[in-house]
């Protein structure tokens, strides 16, 4: 993806009871707002970003956690300066 892309990221789970969430950019916990925005189904957590910058581009973990136990989903996101050409 490039620069003032939109960039969401959905993990789905299954836990009993409902867990709480907390996101993560490169192991720093992300301040929910304008910029980093979350939205928690039964099945979804959702992370987006509706304007992307090349600083977005890091590592993204989720921690859900229930009296239970917890589970980390991660993922790399890339984001591409709209000024460098692709190189494929």
């Amino acid at each position: 993806m490039t620069e003032e892309d939109c960039v969401t990221i959905t993990c789905v789970y299954k836990a009993t009871p409902a867990p709480t969430f907390t996101w993560y950019k490169d192991q720093e916990t992300i301040t929910l707002g304008d910029r980093y925005r979350a939205e928690f189904t039964s099945e979804t957590v959702t992370l987006t970003i509706p304007k992307s910058v090349v600083e977005d581009s890091a590592e993204y973990s989720l921690k859900l956690e229930n009296p239970v136990g917890s589970d980390v989903f991660k993922v790399t996101v890339t984001v591409l300066s709209k000024s460098t050409p692709y190189h494929w």
